[in-house]
């Protein structure tokens, strides 16, 4: 039998994938099954053929498992914003654990990989400080704002908001699409690239303090009615602190354009972290990157600096340090601390934090796999820290780091993939692992971060 799309099986649920998918085996070929878990018989229909495989939902779930669950959102499995409300939360946290060691075993060819307890979320929902909400036109011919379906970019509206941000960011989403009504301001239409409005982005504090972007579908960075915008959001919104523009003409998913313009309050908000190093201070602008969830930001810093163990006097090198989240903490342990970054905005910002929280940091603007080696002239280092995007560290700054012979690398990592990938690397260097410790930064998704040790390898067997 082929599989062509519509067709239904019973299958047995055998395993997890990646992506939190239920794994089946029909006439050989592997089914990819939403809302299924392992040990569970369930009625899949299949809604995306392949040669090699299919994607399926499961439609009737026949022999539930003990950990199935109702999920709590409304829309969910409409949604791609989560995957794992099916579950219970105990249950995406062993998940979790379970991606991360078997990356680094598969992938990463590390044998027996010790991989830590996750360090599940103390908030499991309205844990999000960061929103981008795409927007578009109803079936009823008003505005949409959300969150894209899974595998698509048709807009899902939860009914009553989103339950994994904050109720201001959905208070804030209302008043925006009131706005748009009243004052007759197209939302986007990607298929033909016409409309004005195209995203609306939050980010928050835990104060409550709260910044709003409008990315539009134009050249400039003007905002019609854009005092009437402010107040309207600050009724629903007391502690709105800014409202800027992003224009962004070009087609494509990158959300923000190349400038992002404030046009009402402040262009920034601050955050407080509070760390095993002590509590340090953090500047957040529309576009700064910053972990989405506050409280496992700080669990993230601690990890690192556990796994690192840094002491006075000791040169320790941040690499892929953005705004300083991981080196304004190492800096305050006594440490001597350089940071490397190649965005150039990104170290203004870490300037900028540096001299808040009053600390004495050397902070270098250029590509890691040139300025390491020029650190190491200069002063030999303890510790290299990498906190790469999700594509990973590239080679050269992995080669680097290992040719500077530090005595352990911390790896933060969103991806367990890439990270098994560069542990394979960084072996070949002369690196082993020695433990990983994976964070639930995002409850209910698919996704987890890790923070990983790696020492040299002639110190494996060391008492």
């Amino acid at each position: 039998m082929t599989d062509e799309r519509n067709q239904e099986e019973i299958v047995t649920i055998e395993s997890l994938s990646n992506e939190a998918l239920g794994v089946a085996r029909v006439n050989n070929k592997v089914w990819f099954v939403q809302n299924a878990l392992p040990g569970e018989r369930v009625l899949a229909h299949v809604i995306k053929p392949n040669k090699n495989y299919c994607i399926a939902k499961a439609i009737d779930v026949i022999e539930p498992s003990q950990p199935r669950r109702v999920p709590p959102c409304s829309v969910y499995g409409r949604c791609g914003g989560c995957a794992c409300q099916h579950m219970s939360y105990e249950a995406t946290l062993e998940f979790k654990r379970e991606h991360v060691k078997n990356a680094l075993e598969r992938i990463g060819k590390v044998q027996g990989a010790n991989v830590l307890p996750i360090t599940p979320s103390e908030n499991r929902f309205a844990y999000r400080n960061k929103g981008a909400f795409p927007v578009g036109q109803a079936a009823d011919s008003g505005v949409s704002i959300g969150c894209f379906a899974a595998h698509s970019h048709n807009i899902i509206e939860p009914p009553n908001g989103c339950i994994i941000h904050p109720d201001t960011v959905n208070n804030a989403l209302s008043r925006v699409k009131e706005w748009m009504a009243a004052y007759h301001i197209l939302p986007y239409n990607e298929q033909a690239g016409t409309g004005f409005v195209r995203h609306v982005v939050t980010r928050v504090n835990r104060a409550g303090d709260m910044l709003l972007t409008i990315v539009v579908n134009s050249k400039d960075a003007s905002l019609p009615r854009s005092a009437e915008l402010f107040e309207l959001v600050r009724r629903g919104v007391p502690k709105l602190s800014g409202l800027s523009v992003s224009p962004n003409p070009e087609r494509g998913n990158a959300i923000f354009g190349g400038t992002c313009v404030t046009i009402c309050g402040e262009p920034a908000i601050r955050e407080t972290l509070n760390t095993l190093a002590g509590s340090i201070e953090i500047e957040i602008s529309p576009r700064s990157f910053f972990q989405v969830n506050t409280g496992q930001a700080e669990r993230l810093i601690d990890a690192a600096l556990t796994l690192a163990n840094p002491q006075v006097g000791e040169h320790i090198c941040d690499v892929y340090a953005g705004a300083g989240t991981f080196t304004l903490p190492f800096a305050k342990t006594g440490a001597s601390v350089s940071s490397v970054e190649i965005v150039a905005d990104a170290v203004e910002d870490a300037k900028r934090n540096a001299r808040w929280n009053g600390l004495n940091i050397d902070i270098r603007l250029g590509d890691a796999s040139r300025v390491l080696p020029e650190l190491v002239k200069k002063n030999k280092l303890d510790c290299i820290l990498l906190d790469p995007p999700r594509k990973g560290c590239d080679a050269d700054v992995l080669a680097a780091a290992a040719k500077a012979s530090p005595s352990r690398i911390i790896y933060v990592s969103c991806d367990p993939a890439t990270l098994a990938r560069d542990a394979a690397i960084l072996a070949e260097q002369g690196y082993t692992l020695d433990c990983a410790r994976p964070v639930d930064m995002f409850p209910w998704t698919s996704s987890v971060e890790t923070c990983a040790k790696f020492i040299p390898a002639r110190f494996l067997y060391s008492v």
